[in-house]
């Protein structure tokens, strides 16, 4: 009997965790909603946006790069609705900046 119990316990400790989001997609979560690119989840690379869709358990159908005053966003088409996400990380230079603004 303790031993079935010790196992039970095992059991929910692991679904409990496996339920619970990391550090980083609570913050990932609590930078934006990803419904507009003005409210853009912000992350520090493109693995952050899938950690987060899969924690979401969306797939990703498309994915479009936007560059936007030297930041680069993503827009992810999912089945429902489209996501999106800045890259913090990266950002072009100011030269590009403007190069990219005149062409």
């Amino acid at each position: 009997m303790k031993t079935i119990t010790i196992l039970l316990f095992l059991l929910f400790s692991i679904v409990l965790f496996a339920q619970k989001p990391s550090t980083d997609i609570n913050k990932i979560m609590n930078s934006g909603n990803g419904r507009t690119i003005e409210t853009a989840f912000k992350v520090n690379n493109v693995d952050e946006e899938y950690d987060l869709l899969r924690y979401l358990k969306l797939v990703s159908i498309t994915q479009k790069l936007i560059v936007i005053d030297g930041f680069f966003y993503d827009a992810i088409q999912t089945k429902s609705n489209i996501i999106y996400f800045k890259i913090i990380k990266r950002q072009l230079s100011k030269k590009a900046k403007t190069t990219a603004q005149i062409l």
